[in-house]
């Protein structure tokens, strides 16, 4: 007699056959696409290696070429300093940093939401990691960026530090009257905030306060300067006319360095 139809036996047979081709394939499948992800990547990164350093030549041509810094944040690009153009074909990395030296040596540190790739100054190949978006970093494959100390010859220390487009703000106190702090001592400890660019050199540098125990503790970046907060002790000097023990201070810069107001 003619079958027309399997059995119930040879239907779950053939599920069970399914579903271990498919528990077999699909992780295949998967490591192919990651692959090809992954290769991609690296193809796209030193497509920007490349154009940093063609663009290095073509600036050289035009004028004096000088350390550039690309940064990049969820897909947007920004040009930290420099006046090296960085222009390549296909996607922006979504995260991550570019450096081109004086000598248009190329470094990366780029990020993709999955995988990292990072490349130092001297390398040959870049190399493709696991690392997070919160672990990588282009200090990993590069020497320091820079080491800056600031101060004289009593004490001095920063308590916090915010970042800028175009470098970085330190708050603490400081002892001195000397070094770093030659002439701007104001007595005991005075509050000190100090502006370095990206090289870690000083922009500006002030101090707040009067004759005894001044200090600040945190800042914060509003859209026109800095506010800074900490505590104060002195009823002279940017503290003439407060009442005496130990206060709080919250006190607004604009982007010189210059006190917009202060509270206490």
């Amino acid at each position: 007699m003619k079958r027309n139809a399997f059995t119930l036996i040879e239907l779950l047979a053939v599920i069970i056959i399914l579903a271990v081709i498919a528990l077999i394939s699909v992780p295949l499948i998967l490591n192919i696409i990651s692959n090809v992800e992954k290769k991609s990547f690296i193809n796209s990164s030193y497509r920007i290696v490349d154009a940093g350093k063609n663009s290095f030549v073509v600036r050289t041509l035009t004028g004096s070429p000088s350390k550039t810094i690309y940064l990049y944040n969820n897909g947007d690009e920004t040009k930290l300093k420099g006046n090296i153009e960085l222009n390549y074909d296909g996607e922006k990395p979504k995260y991550g940093k570019v450096i081109i030296n004086e000598e248009g040596k190329v470094a990366i540190s780029l990020h993709n939401g999955k995988n990292c790739v990072e490349k130092g100054y001297e390398d040959s190949k870049a190399t493709l990691t696991n690392k997070s978006k919160e672990q990588y970093g282009i200090e990993t494959t590069l020497t320091k960026y820079f080491v800056s100390t600031f101060g004289g010859s009593s004490s001095e220390r920063f308590y916090d530090v915010t970042t800028t487009n175009d470098g970085y703000i330190a708050v603490g106190y400081s002892e001195s009257s000397d070094g770093d702090l030659q002439g701007l001592n104001k007595g005991a400890f005075d509050s000190i905030i100090v502006k370095y660019d990206l090289e870690g050199n000083i922009v500006w540098k002030k101090t707040f306060g009067g004759s005894l125990d001044d200090g600040y503790s945190n800042i914060t970046t509003v859209t026109d300067g800095y506010v800074v907060v900490g505590s104060a002790i002195s009823i002279n000097g940017d503290l003439a006319g407060v009442n005496s023990g130990q206060k709080a201070i919250i006190v607004k810069y604009d982007l010189s360095g210059n006190i917009v107001w202060k509270k206490l």
